[in-house]
């Protein structure tokens, strides 16, 4: 079972460390998983 509200919630942090460049890791490997073809959502979900 997914919890929605939770699942919204952790998308909305990593959304927010990938524009604020903080922690590095996460925009690195965001960028990372856009370049080896994957979505902009499959990729935050990756993450």
């Amino acid at each position: 079972m997914v919890n929605i509200d939770l699942q919204k919630a952790i998308l909305d942090v990593v959304e927010n460390q990938i524009r604020e460049n903080n922690p590095p890791a996460t925009k690195k490997t965001f960028d990372r998983l856009l370049k080896n073809g994957h979505s902009k959502d499959e990729a935050m979900k990756l993450i």
